[in-house]
């Protein structure tokens, strides 16, 4: 299946209703998945300001507004989610 259009798209099992999944559709190639420890990194960002998501089990859990410089090398931003 071809997702062509941005958004977040819910998979559902029609046998188990415990079985789920998101799958989230951007238009840009900028994006990331925490490891284990809740870390997480996006590479390669251009320079510019941009509203950074943390989203979880599908809901916005907190956005902020981040500026990469050309001379940044890395950007911080942590989101405590419970």
């Amino acid at each position: 299946m071809r997702f062509d259009r941005p958004g977040v798209v819910r998979v559902f099992c029609e046998i188990h209703s415990h079985m789920n999944a998101f799958i989230l559709v951007f238009t840009h190639r900028f994006f990331g998945v925490t490891d284990p420890d809740g870390r997480y990194q996006i590479d390669g960002v251009p320079p510019g300001t941009y509203t950074l998501v943390a989203w979880v089990e599908g809901t916005v859990r907190d956005s902020r507004s981040i500026t990469v410089t050309p001379d940044s090398r890395v950007v911080e931003a942590d989101f405590p989610l419970r």
